[in-house]
């Protein structure tokens, strides 16, 4: 039977890395599934998501995995299966949504998480203005403004109410 499960990796940013993983899923029988994204910044670190499907249960693909991560130097990283409604959620590419004062297309994002048929999770919004918090607090969404701060909103401020560290 097989299991769906989600890689999440941060390290630095190296040519072939992509190639590895490939390489890895293949060697432990895993088909590799539509969304896998690598993400690399300005201070050359990479973030992976992968998403795949085997008939290994976590600990053993965690186990092999331990070789490549240490062979690419991956400080950070997590298999999580994504066989679960409740774990379904945490799969998903959690999203900050940046708002103004018109609602645009933020109604029918709205609508597509709570149908379930959003792509992510809008786990925090942020704007400028104060017009849309009560649409995200009824939503059960974190909001803030900027409205009154002397410095901009960052991503700390947008923090996560429960931990998720994806380290081993």
């Amino acid at each position: 039977m097989s299991h769906s499960y989600v890689l999440l990796a941060a390290g630095p940013n190296v040519v072939g890395l992509r190639g590895s993983i490939e390489s890895w899923m293949r060697g432990t029988g895993a088909i590799a599934g539509t969304n896998f994204r690598m993400l690399g910044d300005s201070e050359g670190s990479v973030f992976v998501r992968a998403e795949f499907t085997c008939a290994a249960n976590r600990k053993t693909l965690e186990a092999s995995w331990c070789t490549v991560a240490a062979q690419w130097g991956l400080t950070a990283w997590h298999i999580q299966t994504a066989s679960t409604p409740r774990t379904a959620d945490v799969a998903k590419p959690r999203l900050l949504v940046l708002v103004s004062k018109a609602d645009h297309c933020l109604r029918e994002l709205l609508a597509l998480q709570g149908k379930g048929a959003l792509p992510g999770l809008i786990a925090a919004a942020a704007g400028n203005h104060t017009d849309l918090q009560h649409d995200f607090e009824q939503a059960g969404i974190r909001s803030r403004t900027s409205r009154g701060r002397r410095r901009p909103w960052t991503a700390w401020d947008m923090r996560p109410r429960t931990s998720s560290c994806y380290s081993s």
